[in-house]
């Protein structure tokens, strides 16, 4: 029943103006030129993951490639010290693929964890997503519907998994299931 309701929510998901997997080089997305969404959140047995979408708001295609850098924030603006993993099932040894954005297309990326066995020792209420490389420090900001649990050092729930960036939300939340449960 589960998988029904999953199959079911990500075919309402599956957006008209898909991003493209892509192999053509396009200029990488300006960040001023992308909105970034809170998608839908969803959960089951312990596992919770949130979908991100990113809008070209940009008059001329683009690509992003590769994972988005993530920090989650209290309330307070304290960052959090959660581990991210970088997965996608079936990657190439190069890395994903590109995605290319037309004006308007959107792309998704998600972020899943697992529950806090021993507790909860801060929540994240807000995430910071930078698509550049470490010196590069702009980044798009959005408030996170629910808030994410940290649980503390070396506890599973505290490690984040990240999707690449990926043409439907349906294949963002294929990630998450691709490295096996939990954490």
């Amino acid at each position: 029943m589960l998988s029904v309701v999953l199959v079911t929510l990500l075919a309402l998901l599956a957006p008209t103006d898909r991003a493209v997997r892509s192999g053509a080089a396009f200029d990488p997305c300006p960040i001023g030129a992308l909105g970034l969404a809170r998608g839908s959140s969803t959960g089951a047995t312990g596992h919770t993951w949130q979908y991100l979408v990113l809008t070209n708001h940009g008059r001329g295609r683009c690509s992003l490639s590769g994972y988005p850098r993530v920090e989650l924030v209290t309330e307070k603006g304290r960052a959090l010290p959660f581990r991210f993993r970088r997965e996608r099932r079936g990657v190439p040894a190069a890395g994903p693929p590109s995605v290319s954005l037309r004006p308007g297309g959107r792309t998704f990326f998600a972020l899943a964890k697992y529950r806090c066995d021993l507790g909860v020792r801060a929540r994240a209420t807000r995430a910071f997503v930078k698509l550049g490389g470490r010196g590069d420090s702009a980044r798009l900001s959005i408030a996170l519907g629910p808030a994410v649990d940290f649980c503390g050092p070396g506890d599973p729930g505290s490690t984040i998994r990240v999707s690449p960036f990926e043409p439907t939300a349906q294949a963002a939340f294929e990630t998450y299931f691709a490295g096996g449960f939990p954490g």
